[in-house]
């Protein structure tokens, strides 16, 4: 009989065990956080706040298409030329562009557009993320203080 409810203890045992186990994994995927989570932790504690990011991803796209938009890839007679941030990625301009949460941002209504005006260029980003859609226009061109070729204009007149 000592026999018997040995081999019933130790399956009651085998089956604590498995419980235990199955909890343990269940606290330890709880308690670990996921990697965005981590990443919008970072962000708090260096100070990067949400328009931050969106106005650093605004001035990437910039800065790819003043470097990109040059000699004759310039629109010239009142035209206008438009590159999709798809267009940018697929032609290596730029990486990734996401917004503070870790998501990529549209890339069908993320856009550049550049339009040859009379004496200079007018440059439209537009950028559309989940949460937020916030465009900038500057203008550029041919100046007598730029120290290249092709400059941002300083004042508007």
């Amino acid at each position: 009989m000592y026999e018997e409810n040995n081999r019933g203890f130790v399956f009651g045992n085998i089956i604590l065990k498995l419980l235990v186990a199955v909890i343990v994994v269940i606290l330890i995927i709880w308690l670990f956080p996921t990697k965005g989570y981590i990443n919008n932790q970072i962000d708090k504690k260096i100070g990067v706040s949400d328009n931050q990011i969106f106005t650093n991803n605004i001035n990437t796209m910039k800065q790819a298409a003043l470097g990109y938009y040059t000699g004759n890839r310039l629109p010239q007679n009142d035209k206008t030329v438009k590159m999709t941030l798809k267009e940018m990625l697929e032609k290596n301009l730029i990486t990734e562009i996401t917004d503070n949460e870790g998501k990529s941002c549209d890339k069908e209504k993320s856009y550049i557009e550049v339009t040859k005006e009379k004496e200079d260029y007018k440059l439209k980003v537009n950028l559309t993320c989940k949460n937020k859609e916030e465009y900038v226009v500057s203008y550029f061109g041919n100046y007598d203080y730029c120290t290249s070729g092709v400059c941002e204009k300083k004042k508007i007149n």
